[in-house]
């Protein structure tokens, strides 16, 4: 899986991590019924498995043809403020608008 970001000529103060604070990490792909996207999730547990300080939870629709659920999940997530978001989009540049009300977030694509 590759992994792109887009950059936003903005700085942002970054708080300081607390030892304790667990990192909670939304991964959203594409679909749930995808074994390719099986083994991202798979792979984010195991992230998260390894590491005490942080949560991964994992989100998609059924099908990579549900555009339009896929835009609610991530409404929904960026709405429950997690710490950083991964993002596998079906919408293309239909997800730009939900990503750019929330600068505060990271993004990873």
């Amino acid at each position: 899986m590759a992994i792109a970001g887009c950059a936003v000529e903005e700085t942002v103060e970054e708080e300081p991590v607390v030892e304790g604070d667990v990192l909670e990490i939304a991964l959203i792909i594409k679909a749930t019924d995808s074994s390719f996207w099986q083994a991202a999730i798979a792979g984010g547990e195991a992230f998260g498995a390894d590491n005490a300080n942080v949560n991964v939870t994992t989100y998609g629709p059924a099908s990579e043809a549900d555009v339009d659920e896929q835009l609610a999940i991530l409404e929904n997530v960026i709405t429950s403020g997690p710490d950083a978001i991964v993002l596998a989009s079906n919408a293309g540049e239909g997800a730009n608008a939900a990503m750019q009300m929330q600068r505060h977030l990271e993004f990873l694509f």
